[in-house]
């Protein structure tokens, strides 16, 4: 065998056999010890199903897509009715990857006619024949050397098929057999080179991120901490502004994104959800009225009841205005890590982040304390002093009449225990009560209603500016001002020892990548020689 050529078995993984004897003697041992020398595929005791073992042996080996199938025949017999090609075709009916090979061209009587087989005239396949002289027995035995068997094979061909024999022997199979077999690898790995070029660019991508491996002056230190402070203010600015957010092609939404549907659903919806006096019946309207009214008060004032109801209601928009803080709180907290596009020096990532979540939390307890501030103000009367505002209440409180308590039945009354609770089945209302009740529960809901989209107005308005804009406009600055001490860069811009091992396995996989494309590019090249 040649220097640059070896072999190597399944059964000896850690050894090559650079010496053809060797190599024939091992396949020899090897067939003995597996088969025996009586049994199975050689002559003696034969089991009975030996040629169904047999095909089934061959089928495991040339099923598969990517084998390339050798169907040797004898070149003295049939070609036509040959069982290793009708094998063959069983699982290669299109002939893509099969190569006929014709033993025994020597004993052959008709030249002639066996040169048109080897031109596939007789049987016509697509990958061909080639045609081969194989050691006789009587070569075996002498232990001819190959070189010999070659000499004596290429000086036949010349002599008995001489326009056809540059296409056959054993070297030209080796030849054939060889290019083929580049062909159907390329094949196979079609989409390799596609998928090795992606993988060294995004490894690149990511050593470039991670930095060149050197230590940094204290100065240079202190220039890379203000570099990622301010790359992650602007994309945390653009997550609210929307002209740059990195993920616009993702399949999920940005965190800018679910803030404004917080905004402009969930907080209407819950708003939507409280259903004021929609449910009110006439009896809860009754005890509410007399739950308004002074001790000792006779008539009923449609205005005091009128503002006792709005009041109430008004007071429970504040835990909504409140959770819809917390929700956009939340979002600007998760927001920080989605910005922090910083690998190399998880210290840094975490200073900002604890930066900007105290941030955060100041921002959110001054949030709460106007929204808390406004349901109160804003809870202290139904009424407001704008012109319009009491022209209305004016033309829809004068049709409603002062009603005398006297006249009203009582649904409280004394129970066992000195308890009180509502009858089963209170008195009738008389129509001027029924009539008085409708026309408040009309009245406060259309009040209650603009009341309810000035706080919605309000909601949105103060969180977004105590709580949002006013975070965003003041991170940048919160930043450079806490980690502008003297060694606090030092003590961050330090790469941890995975920053180290991550930056060497990158530089090995771009190594192995290039490596991989240029066997691929030598394997195209060999098979198109």
């Amino acid at each position: 065998m040649r220097n640059d050529t070896w072999c190597e078995f399944f059964h000896k993984p850690n050894e090559k056999f650079d010496d053809f004897r060797k190599v024939e003697q091992e396949i020899i041992s090897r067939t003995d010890e597996i088969a025996g020398t009586d049994f199975g595929i050689t002559i003696g005791q034969q089991p009975d199903d030996i040629e169904e073992q047999v095909k089934n042996l061959i089928l495991g080996y040339i099923s598969a897509d990517d084998a390339v199938i050798l169907a040797v025949c004898p070149g003295n017999i049939d070609i036509a009715n040959n069982e290793s090609i009708k094998i063959a075709k069983t699982v290669d009916p299109t002939q893509e990857r099969t190569i006929v090979v014709l033993t025994k061209l020597d004993l052959t009587d008709d030249y002639s006619k066996m040169t048109d087989v080897l031109n596939g005239k007789v049987v016509p396949m697509k990958l061909g024949y080639v045609g081969v002289i194989n050691r006789s027995q009587d070569d075996l035995k002498g232990d001819k050397p190959i070189e010999e068997v070659l000499k004596h094979e290429k000086a036949f061909l010349a002599e008995k098929f001489s326009s056809i024999s540059a296409k056959h022997g054993i070297s030209c199979l080796a030849k054939k057999l060889n290019r083929i077999l580049l062909q159907r690898i390329l094949a196979c790995c079609s989409g390799l080179s596609v998928n090795i070029r992606n993988l060294s660019t995004a490894s690149e991508s990511e050593l470039r991120e991670l930095g060149v491996d050197e230590e940094m002056t204290v100065e240079e230190k202190k220039k890379e901490l203000f570099k990622i402070v301010d790359e992650f203010a602007k994309e945390y600015k653009a997550q609210i502004d929307g002209m740059s957010r990195s993920e616009v092609q993702s399949l999920n939404l940005t965190c800018g994104a679910r803030i404004d549907i917080i905004i402009n659903n969930n907080l209407p919806n819950e708003l939507d959800a409280l259903k004021s006096f929609e449910n009110m019946t006439d009896t809860e309207m009754l005890v509410a009225i007399r739950n308004s009214m002074p001790v000792g008060a006779r008539f009923i004032n449609p205005e005091v009841a009128l503002n006792h109801f709005i009041k109430e209601e008004i007071k429970k928009m504040a835990p909504v205005a409140i959770h819809t803080a917390q929700l956009l709180h939340q979002e600007m907290v998760n927001m920080i890590e989605s910005c922090l596009e910083n690998k190399r020096f998880p210290k840094a990532n975490t200073a900002i982040y604890s930066i900007v979540s105290e941030l955060l939390s100041s921002k959110m307890e001054q949030t709460v304390y106007h929204l808390e501030m406004y349901f109160e103000i804003q809870s202290a009367s139904a009424f407001s002093a704008n012109e319009g505002y009491a022209k209305f209440f004016k033309k829809v409180l004068g049709p409603i009449p002062q009603i005398d308590l006297g006249e009203l039945p009582m649904p409280l009354v004394p129970n066992v225990g000195g308890k009180q609770g509502l009858e089963k089945s209170p008195a009738g209302f008389t129509t001027e009560q029924s009539s008085m009740f409708q026309q408040l529960k009309d009245l406060a809901n259309q009040v209650y209603q603009m009341a309810r989209w000035q706080a919605q107005d309000y909601i949105v308005k103060g969180i977004l500016h105590t709580l949002i804009y006013k975070s965003i406009d003041t991170v940048a600055v919160e930043l450079n001002t806490r980690l502008n001490e003297s060694h606090i860069p030092e003590n961050l811009i330090r790469e941890p020892d995975e920053i180290h091992n991550r930056r060497t396995q990158l530089k090995s996989n771009l190594v192995e990548y290039n490596n991989a494309l240029k066997l691929l590019d030598e394997l195209r090249k060999a098979s198109a020689a």
